[in-house]
Order: C-alpha cells, then sequence, then structure tokens
C-alpha cells in the first residue's frame, strides 16, 4: 500500500511543478462582446493574486470597494491590493460605459470614466483569464499580457426574457445577472401571465403569484415600468 501512495505523492509533487514553470502560450481571449482593440502577448503570463498590483484609475465613488468585491468573487482572492489613482487619460474619450483594461508584469490598469465601464473592464478581465492549476486544485489564475479599450456601439442593449410560470425567479435572476456580465445595460422582462397587474388584471393568470416587489426585486433598485405586463429593467450585473 505504501508504494501506491508514493507514487500518488510523487505525480502531485510533479504536476504542482510543472503548473508553475511550464512555457504558457495563451490562445486569443475570447471576450463578449468583442472590444474594439484587443492586443495581447500569447507567451507572457500575468497571474491574478494576492502579490498583484490592482490599479483602479476611476474618479467616481466606490470605484475601489467595486474593485475589491469583484476581485475576491471572480478570483478567490483573500486581499486584493487595489489602489485609486488619478485618470492617466486611456478612457477620457470613452464615455459612462468606456474601458481600458491593461496586464502586464504584476500589475493590473482598470481605467474608467464611471463604475459602469469598471465593471465592464472587470468582466472582460474575467472573461479573459485562464485557471493555473496544481493537480487537480485550482492554484490561481491567470492572463496573458494585454491590452484592452473598448465602449459600447449601441446605446441600449437589451436581454428579452420570457418569465414563464414554471420558472423560478433564481432561474430569473440567474439570466439577467448574466446580461449584465456580458455587458447588456437592460432586460426586457415578459412575464407571461405570471405578474399580478393591478392595472391590467386581465393579463393575469388565476393565483400569479409575483407581485410588483418581487418583479422589480429581479433587476435591481432602479426600474422603469414598462406596459401590459413588461418591465424594462437596467441590468448592471451586480
Amino acid at each position: 500500500m505504501a508504494r501506491p501512495l508514493l507514487s500518488i505523492t510523487l505525480l502531485l509533487l510533479v504536476s504542482s511543478a510543472l503548473a508553475v514553470n511550464y512555457p504558457v502560450d495563451f490562445r486569443r481571449p475570447e471576450i463578449i462582446p468583442a472590444p474594439q482593440r484587443l492586443d495581447y502577448r500569447a507567451d507572457t503570463a500575468v497571474r491574478l493574486d494576492n502579490a498583484t498590483s490592482f490599479i483602479v484609475e476611476c474618479p467616481a465613488d466606490g470605484a475601489r470597494t467595486l474593485a475589491a468585491e469583484k476581485l475576491r468573487h471572480f478570483f478567490d482572492i483573500d486581499a486584493p491590493a487595489v489602489s485609486v489613482r488619478p485618470d492617466a487619460g486611456a478612457a477620457a474619450r470613452l464615455g459612462a460605459e468606456g474601458y481600458a483594461l491593461a496586464a502586464k508584469g504584476g500589475e493590473i490598469i482598470f481605467s474608467a470614466n464611471a463604475l459602469q465601464g469598471l465593471r465592464h473592464a472587470l468582466s472582460t478581465l474575467r472573461q479573459a483569464a485562464e485557471r493555473e492549476s496544481a493537480g487537480l486544485a485550482v492554484r490561481t489564475y491567470c492572463v496573458p499580457e494585454l491590452a484592452v479599450q473598448d465602449k459600447p456601439a449601441l446605446r441600449f442593449r437589451a436581454l428579452h426574457l420570457c418569465w414563464f410560470p414554471e420558472q423560478s425567479t433564481t432561474f430569473i435572476e440567474r439570466a439577467i445577472r448574466l446580461a449584465g456580465y456580458y455587458k447588456f445595460n437592460f432586460v426586457v422582462l415578459e412575464c407571461w401571465g405570471t405578474f399580478r397587474s393591478a392595472r391590467h388584471p386581465f393579463l393575469s393568470l388565476p393565483g400569479a403569484r409575483l407581485d410588483a416587489a418581487e418583479a422589480l426585486l429581479s433587476g435591481g433598485d432602479d426600474v422603469s415600468p414598462g406596459l401590459y405586463g413588461e418591465e424594462k429593467l437596467p441590468c448592471s450585473g451586480d
């Protein structure tokens, strides 16, 4: 029994060493939607861990907190080293939702004019990241050395969801969060009789379980009601 255990231990040690030292060859990052500019080096990795310096160039209140929360959630970094500095001009012409992202050496730099642009930059970093494993365990995440710059081509980018009676609130909330992750900014929510409408009760199924408060909770705090049981929800991905 001791010999098989020794063999397994050696295999895990070799796998761990290879995970740290093997040469990298990144594929082109698959970012959705495709950014206006993407430059990267396939042979150079930038790790995303507690030793990485995350620099936020964004004047909005709460930028550092947002970045730290997303980095913990996306990459399981216990205490991300996030600092804020004045915008160096990379996002000056990108509007409220535009961003620039750079990864080089031990630094990740996010540049944005507003929190929504920063959210898009963080989502792009998550989409570009690949797992680095030691045996069967995920050690950390890494991205290729890269520079990304993007801003929306369309002011209104909506996903149309149908809320059928058999679908749960959890399912719809997950779809809304995914829409925000992929940089949609609105969700059109069609309730299919599941919404108890006080203004148009003839549109509700008997025993409809969804009231106005529940519908709005799925999309966020700021919701603009549409017509005839549809809701148009601002979508941030939070």
